[in-house]
């Protein structure tokens, strides 16, 4: 069924369906100053109406990370056509609402109506000879606004494009779009890393100067490869016409297309190695791997440690504002599965705003092995805190001894708390190791109830001896007892409960579960348990390392420094999203199948789209500063104490790094 569309655009946005929302639809009815019944369920309003404001994913969109156009919750058309009057008279047509030209000096454009077809006289072309076409500069020029024919200029680097005829659309920024939006022309003043690009076939391209312009000709083609740059001279041997034509232009002698594919890969936390796969299967020109790992080198990772940097001085900056102590977060994550991990990373991050604060990342040959990494990256990441004026007032680990001695021992004045999960997880697999043995099986059907007990005792409780005496009361409840010895906790707080697999008392199961649920050293962690913070954010943020950063890749150290500050800055854009809702406005709910729930579900609310504006804020600062010197920024990274290699070879001093073998080289490189 054809979709009534509002104004009958011929430019083909997004498209997107009225919302049911009763207070979000009468504002866009509002806006189009129609009824409700002026508008069917097929309806749909254009992109062309809405702010950058209202979409969720405009930068993967201008990125081209993406085909489709997404809105916010609560976003609202605001505006109208530009040039014409805001009467608003609705139009059915298989598209969506139309933004015709702006008003401009010399710029004509073909409209048409739905009652008739008419062409306006200022668009009427004369053909110039044979052929005319558009003039093409060496650089990225502002687009061609004139509908009127263009004289050649007696200038070599002029190129003209084989046509019939000669229309407006051929010059402008939008190719093949009859209308002149203001999109369009705000377009001509965007950045190198803003403007639109498109993949072109030689055989297509090469068409284009097979002919002279001047006197029709054949020409001779020479073209000069280098990466994604390619710059085509054509030389007429009838007329000695010479025309010299290139794709992109140059920044500081290197073509922008080869500084923005290296950017684009290492700010999006991709490998080259794979996208070069991609780029040669596709037959599409690139650059080579070792040019990659050069402007890594030279600008790609200053760009990344600076905006970190000043990112987390922002933060840091915000926690003194408030002036309160913190809470902090921590874990270690090594880079290796197994014991014998090169690189372990220490996150240390505010879990009352849900933001990574500080990322330490430790070699092993550092501190000897790698079992001592935790406790390095920890001492180094509270040492930077404290340094930077922050005021700690609890932490939230995993019960490491090393770290348990040193808060104890040295550090009494901070709070120390156990996550809930990490004990959950240890007594989980006790509960399971005892029901295998012989006549213990009972127990299995008591697991899940137990672990959902441990974190009601940490949720409720005020004090660890409270927490403790909660936690001692299963012992009783699992034999029918509800009244215990204790004036903290004397009876269960459930209401009456219906027949059970309670555990017979003095059996194998009774004695054996009773002794494992009041051990002592159990006991110690219980009162130790945090009643309001879970580090379950800083594991959620170890899982999105794997994105920017597999286990199965080695890296560098400043590689993988630069990899572990990209997962921070897009953790810490995405933590707070909003959850999604169904057009009812009700929340959106999914069903997961964790592994670790070993076929079990769980159902969590749906959130937003993550956005990647960090992306653009790192290539706003790459190719307008970082590029145009790049001195300043690479002091940061020379500032860096990076370790000695662990590879043997690099120790030598007679063995050159070339020497190394090549699946070495990129592995350290990448």
């Amino acid at each position: 069924m054809a979709r009534r569309c509002i104004f009958g655009c011929r430019t083909h946005g997004t498209l997107f369906p009225f919302p049911k929302i009763p207070s979000l639809r009468s504002r866009w009815l509002d806006f189009l100053h129609f009824e409700e019944g002026g508008i069917t369920e097929w309806s749909r309003m254009c992109s062309k109406h809405f702010t950058r404001e209202c979409f969720i994913n405009w930068t993967e969109y201008e990125m081209g990370f993406v085909r489709y156009l997404s809105l916010t919750d609560n976003a609202v058309p605001s505006v109208y056509t530009v040039g014409t009057s805001q009467s608003l008279t609705p139009v059915s047509s298989d598209v969506a609402c139309q933004c015709h030209a702006p008003s401009l000096k010399n710029v004509s454009v073909q409209t048409e109506t739905h009652k008739q077809k008419r062409r306006s006289k200022a668009v009427q072309v004369k053909p110039l000879g044979h052929s005319v076409g558009v003039s093409v500069g060496t650089g990225i020029g502002a687009p061609c606004l004139t509908s009127t024919p263009i004289k050649r200029p007696r200038m070599e680097d002029t190129v003209f494009e084989e046509s019939s005829t000669y229309t407006s659309n051929q010059c402008s920024d939008v190719t093949y779009e009859p209308d002149v939006t203001q999109e369009s022309i705000e377009k001509v003043c965007q950045p190198l890393y803003k403007a639109r690009k498109y993949m072109v076939y030689e055989e297509n391209l090469l068409q284009l100067f097979r002919k002279c312009q001047a006197c029709c000709h054949t020409c001779t083609v020479e073209k000069f490869v280098n990466g994604t740059f390619v710059s085509i001279t054509q030389i007429c041997s009838h007329c000695l016409q010479k025309t010299k034509w290139n794709s992109q232009p140059h920044i500081q002698s290197t073509p922008a297309g080869n500084l923005h594919l290296s950017a684009a890969v290492a700010f999006s936390g991709a490998s080259y190695i794979q996208i070069h796969k991609v780029l040669t299967a596709l037959c599409l020109e690139c650059i080579c791997p070792r040019t990659f790992f050069n402007h890594q080198k030279t600008f790609l990772q200053p760009t990344i440690l600076s905006h970190w940097r000043t990112e987390q001085n922002t933060m840091l900056e915000m926690a003194r504002h408030y002036g309160k102590a913190v809470v902090l977060g921590g874990d270690m994550r090594a880079d290796s599965p197994g014991h014998c991990a090169k690189y372990g990373s220490y996150t240390m991050m505010n879990l009352e705003d849900n933001k990574v604060v500080d990322i330490q990342l430790i070699q092993s040959n550092e501190v000897g092995a790698s079992p001592r990494m935790e406790r390095e990256g920890f001492l180094r990441s509270l040492q930077f805190l404290e340094s930077a004026g922050l005021r700690v007032g609890a932490i939230v680990t995993d019960r490491h001894p090393s770290i348990q001695k040193y808060l104890r021992e040295q550090r009494p004045d901070i709070k120390h708390y156990f996550d809930t999960w990490h004990v959950s997880k240890g007594l989980a697999k006790k509960i399971d190791a005892l029901g295998k043995e012989r006549s213990c099986g009972e127990v299995l059907a008591w697991r899940r109830s137990i672990i959902n007990h441990l974190y009601w005792c940490a949720s409720s409780s005020k004090t660890g001896e409270e927490a403790v005496e909660k936690w001692k009361s299963v012992t009783n409840h699992v034999q029918n007892v509800h009244h215990h010895d204790s004036d903290l906790f004397p009876v269960c707080a459930h209401p009456p409960l219906e027949m059970r697999a309670w555990l017979t008392p003095s059996t194998k199961a009774c004695e054996r579960f009773c002794d494992l649920m009041i051990n002592q050293r159990l006991l110690k962690d219980v009162a130790k348990l945090s009643p309001h913070h879970q580090t379950s954010s800083v594991e959620g943020f170890h899982s999105l390392i794997l994105k920017f950063a597999p286990k199965n890749v080695a890296f560098s150290f400043v590689g993988m420094l630069n990899r572990l500050h990209l997962a921070a800055l897009h953790y810490n854009e995405n933590s707070n999203r909003e959850y999604a809702c169904s057009q009812s406005g009700e929340p959106s709910i999914r069903v997961k199948w964790p592994k670790y729930k070993k076929g079990e579900h769980s159902l969590h609310y749906r959130k937003t789209a993550p956005t990647y504006k960090y992306v653009e804020s790192l290539l706003r600062l790459f190719f307008e500063e970082v590029v145009i010197n790049p001195c300043p920024y690479q002091e940061q990274i020379n500032q860096l104490e990076v370790p000695d290699h662990l590879c043997a070879a690099f120790d030598k001093p007679d063995l050159q790094e070339s020497e190394v073998r090549p699946w070495s080289r990129f592995t350290q490189m990448e």
